[in-house]
C-alpha cells in the first residue's frame, strides 16, 4: 500500500476528516496496482520487479508504480485504474465530465527520462521502456 493511501486510511480510521473523493481515488489506484502486481507475479520470469517507487534525482522527485528489471532493459509501468471515460484533445486529457486530467504519457516520459539520466550518471547503459497499463475494462479512451 502506498504511503499516501496508508496515511489517509489511518486518519479516516481515527475519525479525522479526510477528502472522501481523494480517498476513493487512492483506493482505486491501489486496487489497479494490486491487480497488475498479481498478474506480473504469474507471468514475468527471470526478472526483478520493484513497486511503488519514489526516487529523487537532481532535486526532483518521480514516482513510478512499477519498475521491471528484465535482462538488459528496464520497463516502467504506469498503472491507471480510471472508472470514467476520457478523451484526448490537443495533447490534453479530459474525463467524460469535462474535467481536465493529467496526461499519463507526459508522466511516463518524465519518469523514463529521469531514470535514464540517473542510470547514465552511474555509467549504466541499458534501455528504459515505458508502458501505460489501464486496468479498468469499463473505462474507454
Amino acid at each position: 500500500m502506498d504511503h499516501i493511501l496508508l496515511e489517509m486510511e489511518l486518519l479516516y480510521a481515527r475519525g479525522v476528516e479526510v477528502s472522501m473523493n481523494q480517498l476513493a481515488k487512492e483506493r482505486k489506484g491501489h486496487a489497479g496496482e494490486r491487480m497488475v502486481k498479481e498478474s506480473l507475479e504469474k507471468i514475468v520470469e527471470f526478472s526483478y520487479t520493484l513497486s511503488d517507487i519514489l526516487r529523487e534525482f537532481e532535486g526532483t522527485f518521480v514516482q513510478s508504480d512499477f519498475i521491471i528489471v528484465h535482462f538488459n532493459r528496464l520497463a516502467i509501468l504506469e498503472v491507471k485504474n480510471h472508472c470514467r471515460n476520457y478523451e484526448l484533445k490537443n495533447d490534453e486529457w479530459y474525463f467524460s465530465n469535462g474535467h481536465k486530467g493529467s496526461n499519463p504519457f507526459h508522466q511516463l516520459d518524465r519518469a523514463k527520462g529521469l531514470l535514464a539520466k540517473f542510470l547514465k550518471s552511474k555509467d549504466i547503459c541499458i534501455p528504459v521502456w515505458g508502458y501505460i497499463v489501464r486496468t479498468n475494462e469499463v473505462s474507454k479512451l
